[in-house]
């Protein structure tokens, strides 16, 4: 017997080798509702097991680090929700992704199940999509979302773009388009510098497409919940690990864009959270505009962080089809949504939401003042609430 320890990744690998993961994995595709006989039902177990392992021992895969920190347990468990939702961990396709996080509670890193835009892809074909379609949109091209009530989007690709004239990509744009006539549109403002860093193996075109994707995606997953087991499953598997905010995270402030921000099959606004980042200039040649620069030195101030940060904790009403949710955990799109709504003098029917859009239409007025973006204000208030924490001070600031 050797007497060699094994190594973290070693035992990860054992337990997604063992025979009770095989038959964990089995049972989830089954209860996933699907009608598949039992040898391909087996096979189908035997695929995402194999998934599983090349994307834990992938050490070329960014994350890779904290997916080997993760417990055996929580990688197990992960890929055996990915199947309930019929999704194989296949991280090359982009279908399903194990991805660590640290949880406090169990001072652990633990292994969190997250589907992937071809995963979305096909359980929104199977249960009620017809076509989805998405583009990245450059400075040169020409591009509008109309909105009414028949949404459409009109976009040119600019063939000829002049080389002496910055052509990065500025957005990107998912339509989906469902059996029962409904269309969901989602535009989402780019930044391409940003997009660069979280590109990964994909082009900056393909990684603008899935970031539009995603919360396009999700949206309309929402209209099928009484429809579709696993997209129920998925939605509450959402609400507990926000398994949708990855694009949300690490922002950066920009120029704003003229791009509309989400038209969707109900109004989206309280309901989603999409990914949403303000434009850049090209990132070879940056040109940053001189009022910016000056925006990004000044900052906010301590008056308005500390106003920030109690309008931060207004909540959404119960009534909401994101009930309780406070306006720290909504991004960018949805922040200017409801701001253009307060600004139009839209009235919700809850009075709970009045309340919110009342803060909302107060933080914009406060963050146009400050000459910052809501990303920004939202970082720097969630950064002095946990100074806050950690000094073990009394504080007004959102907590986390």
């Amino acid at each position: 017997m050797s007497n060699k320890e094994e190594s973290p990744l070693d035992r990860i690998l054992t337990a997604l080798r063992s025979e009770e993961t095989f038959t964990r994995v089995v049972e989830a595709i089954k209860a996933s509702g699907t009608k598949k006989r039992e040898n391909t039902v087996e096979a189908m177990a035997k695929s995402f097991v194999g998934d599983a392992i090349k994307q834990v021992s992938d050490t070329g895969l960014e994350g890779h680090k904290n997916l080997a920190e993760c417990t055996p347990a929580s990688v197990v468990g992960a890929v055996e929700k990915l199947a309930s939702w019929g999704i194989p961990p296949n991280h090359v396709t982009q279908e399903g992704w194990l991805t660590g996080r640290f949880q406090k509670s169990l001072n652990a890193m633990i292994c969190v199940a997250i589907p992937g835009v071809r995963g979305l892809e096909r359980l929104l074909v199977q249960h009620g999509a017809e076509s989805i379609k998405a583009l990245a949109i450059r400075r040169q091209d020409h591009f509008e979302c109309i909105e009414g009530t028949e949404e459409r989007v009109v976009f040119k690709r600019n063939l000829l773009a002049d080389a002496q004239k910055p052509n990065d990509i500025i957005g990107a744009c998912a339509m989906i388009k469902m059996r029962d006539g409904r269309t969901q549109i989602t535009t989402v403002p780019l930044n391409e510098r940003d997009l660069a860093t979280k590109a990964g193996r994909m082009t900056l075109d393909a990684a603008a497409c899935y970031r539009a994707q995603r919360p396009a995606m999700r949206s309309a997953m929402r209209s099928l919940i009484g429809e579709s087991e696993a997209i129920r499953k998925m939605m509450e598997y959402d609400h507990e690990n926000r398994i949708f905010a990855e694009d949300e995270q690490q922002q950066l402030p920009a120029p704003k864009l003229a791009i509309p921000k989400a038209v969707g099959i109900a109004p989206a606004a309280l309901e989603s959270v999409q990914s949403g980042e303000a434009a850049s200039p090209n990132p070879q040649e940056p040109v940053v505009p001189t009022e910016v620069v000056e925006e990004k030195k000044q900052g906010l101030s301590e008056a308005a962080i500390a106003r920030l940060s109690e309008l931060m904790n207004v909540k959404t009403g119960p009534e909401s089809r994101s009930p309780n949710t406070p306006m720290w955990r909504i991004n960018e799109g949805a922040f200017q949504q409801l701001a253009d709504w307060a600004r139009k003098g839209k009235s919700p029917q809850s009075e709970g939401d009045k309340v919110f859009i009342t803060a909302i239409a107060e933080a914009e007025a406060i963050l146009k003042q400050e000459g910052v973006s809501f990303p920004e204000a939202r970082t720097e208030v969630r950064r002095r609430a946990e100074l806050s924490e950690n000094q073990q001070e009394p504080a007004a600031a959102v907590r986390i």
